[in-house]
């Protein structure tokens, strides 16, 4: 029996890197037990277990439900996974961060012979240095480098998304004979490339699906909007998406009358929905600031921008230059007049967008998810033959 649990804390309907990796590991012919937070517009993945939780992911700011929220969930999947690997005998454990000690959920069935997998989205020393203002070198930073590395060695194989966090892993001691690198890729599944984009629209359309954050750029792109809108060019900004910052956005774009220049969802959209929103756009933007998570963190959405032929501006964080330089508009992360002056270039020179529209597509069909879909189910298919 091929049988894999995968461990997830997300809303999966909008999580498109846990989608795609369940999916392969389907088509790899095992079976798949997936753990996941409970929501309201819950999916069918292909004939899969999907194990909801009962609570839904917490998004306000206390803290302490915040931390209790892990907890709960590592419980869950910690007498779950142990009760279900007695008749299932999972052969892999595929184990999604935030956080990495979910690893421990399934030490049992490690100690029984099964082979785990963790799966760093994102750095958690980073995120946290960055998202409280405070050093690498301050004394919880260092105990989140701890739980990377300790976690990180328990594991069987470690997943890197980008070549910056793999030489991470390695200064942080995790002892791997080397990371795969699953980049976030679109799936063509679900992104269906669209080459007839009408780039000479009298409206262009700026498409921005996210997590409403500070840290991530929507201030910035606000005050952008409000140049372009002096400017009288015609222009509107989606936003789809949920967020601890949204309330303030909302705030922000009534007090600076953006109303009819910015629309928000209602919340994070499904993929099949934003699937279909990209179709009317013309710009994707990713306007993130500098930061110790932003500079390395390989956003998945601009993978979806290139797959849908949208012309990209994104900020100059490391991560960006090191793999996008000449396929994106760049801009000065932080500074909302530069950002401002690169989307109006674009407005004002269609043949320009267009252009870099096709330099992104033209990244995508070099890096589709095809290729890294190969490689992940490579390494399923490595793990499940190794003899304990």
């Amino acid at each position: 029996m091929r049988n894999i649990a995968m461990i997830a804390y997300t809303t999966l309907s909008t999580d498109s890197r846990v989608i795609r990796e369940a999916l392969a590991a389907k088509e790899a012919d095992f079976n798949v037990d997936l753990y996941t937070l409970n929501e309201r517009n819950r999916i069918n993945l292909d004939r899969m277990n999907i194990i909801y939780t009962e609570n839904m992911q917490y998004k306000g700011k206390n803290k302490f439900k915040f931390v209790l929220g892990y907890i709960s969930f590592f419980f869950f999947c910690f007498f779950k996974i142990s009760k279900n690997y007695l008749n299932k005998r999972y052969k892999i454990i595929h184990v999604n961060n935030m956080p990495n000690f979910f690893v421990f959920c399934c030490i049992i069935p490690k100690l029984l012979g099964a082979k785990i997998i963790l799966d760093i989205h994102d750095l958690i020393p980073e995120v946290y240095a960055q998202k409280f203002n405070i050093s690498l070198h301050h004394l919880f930073i260092k105990f989140l480098y701890l739980e990377e590395r300790i976690s990180g060695n328990v594991a069987d194989a470690v997943i890197s998304t980008n070549r910056l966090h793999s030489k991470r892993f390695i200064s942080n001691k995790i002892r791997k004979n080397d990371f795969p690198i699953i980049l976030n890729a679109a799936d063509e599944k679900i992104f269906k490339s669209l080459n007839n984009r009408n780039f000479l629209a009298k409206e262009i359309i700026i498409i921005y699906p996210t997590t409403i954050a500070k840290h991530l750029g929507i201030d910035i792109l606000i005050d952008a909007m409000v140049i372009l809108k002096r400017r009288n060019v015609k222009v509107k900004l989606k936003i789809f998406g949920d967020g601890e910052y949204r309330e303030t956005a909302i705030k922000l774009i009534d007090r600076k009358r953006l109303n009819d220049y910015i629309k928000f969802s209602d919340g994070f959209v499904s993929l099949s929905y934003l699937a279909h929103e990209y179709n009317k756009a013309h710009i994707g933007i990713f306007p993130a600031s500098k930061g110790y998570s932003n500079n390395i963190a390989m956003p998945n959405k601009i993978h979806e921008y290139f797959i849908k032929n949208l012309c990209v501006v994104a900020s100059n964080t490391e991560i960006i230059k090191e793999y996008f330089s000449n396929n994106v508009i760049l801009f000065e992360a932080g500074d909302h007049e530069d950002l401002a002056d690169k989307l109006y270039m674009l407005i004002q020179d269609r043949g320009l967008m267009k252009r870099y529209a096709q330099k992104g597509h033209e990244y995508y069909i070099k890096h589709p998810w095809s290729k890294y879909k190969k490689r992940y189910i490579n390494l399923l298919n490595e793990l499940a033959n190794t003899k304990v």
